[in-house]
């Protein structure tokens, strides 16, 4: 996967379940950006803490 920004190749990912739901956080070695997913598509910070408060 390439950066968004910088679009420097080999983003660290990181894959996992949140209140039944596949979430996946990326970040950039270089430029230190990060982004969420789901299946949906991108997501924001917000929506993954919602789904984590939901998930108690």
């Amino acid at each position: 996967m390439r950066c968004s920004r910088c679009t420097t190749g080999g983003m660290v990912e990181i894959r996992m379940k949140i209140a039944g739901e596949d979430v996946v956080f990326h970040s950039c070695a270089r430029c230190e950006a990060k982004e969420w997913s789901t299946e949906a598509g991108p997501t924001s910070l917000g929506r993954v803490l919602e789904l984590a408060r939901s998930g108690r």
